[in-house]
């Protein structure tokens, strides 16, 4: 069982943690074009959300039964903590919480679901969408891997995610890896269809950080500018919207 905590930073932590104690030692900065390659290609995996994880989830218990996972269908108990194979070749292992309240749910997962291809959905964490006033939350934390999946939850996505969509404040605030690239939006919002926040993008030297606005900004390392970052979010926010 794949298990990873994680702790989530600030832009400024993030700041504080990068900084040199001299400046001599400062590290030497990376390419603006790569950073804004690497962020973009991330960004178009898809912005994570907890549906992804739930159909996975929810295709792979279908495929269980009585003797395994046995119980409750929808839910992983205690007694495939050490794991059992259904009749299907489907291997459980873990233990899970599932409350469906139509369209509202939440989903805890700590194990390995497991196709008989070998591919399967390995999760430690909660995946939640709930209505709120006028608009949406989705949240999604810890680590989620969906082998064979398409878009960001094939190549794995650890972090904590939040989202507030459909009201009169739309924003994400959210510190994530997905397929090696780490990125930190605090917070990041639309409005007039325009991103507007701080962001902060990984790389082996530290990370990057910009303040957008409309989707573009000066972006600095350790103090040092590099030029203006641009992110275009807006075709990943609409596959995103297109799934409330």
């Amino acid at each position: 069982m794949i298990l990873l905590a994680c702790t989530t930073p600030t832009l400024d932590s993030a700041s504080e943690t990068a900084s040199p104690v001299d400046e001599a030692e400062a590290p030497v900065p990376p390419e603006l074009a790569e950073v804004q390659a690497a962020a973009q290609a991330a960004i178009d995996q898809g912005l994570p959300d907890p549906f992804a994880p739930r159909d996975a989830y929810l295709a792979a218990l279908a495929e269980g039964d009585a003797s395994c996972p046995g119980g409750d269908p929808l839910q992983l108990d205690d007694s495939v903590i050490l794991g059992c194979t259904a009749g299907s070749g489907w291997h459980y292992a873990g233990i899970s919480s599932w409350l469906d309240q139509e369209p509202e749910f939440d989903l805890f997962l700590e194990g390995e679901l497991t196709a008989p291809t070998g591919e399967a959905l390995i999760g430690a964490g909660h995946a939640r969408y709930v209505l709120a006033g006028e608009g949406v939350e989705l949240m999604l934390e810890g680590t989620w891997v969906g082998e064979g999946q398409p878009s960001w939850l094939g190549q794995g996505f650890s972090g904590s995610w939040y989202a507030s969509l459909g009201g009169s404040d739309e924003f994400v605030s959210a510190w994530w890896t997905v397929g090696g690239t780490s990125l930190g939006f605090e917070p990041l919002q639309w409005n007039a269809g325009c991103a507007d926040g701080q962001v902060a993008v990984r790389t082996d030297e530290g990370w990057v950080e910009a303040t957008l606005a409309c989707g573009c900004g000066e972006a600095t390392f350790y103090d040092q500018p590099l030029g203006e970052l641009c992110l275009d979010l807006e075709a990943a926010l609409a596959d995103l919207r297109a799934q409330l």
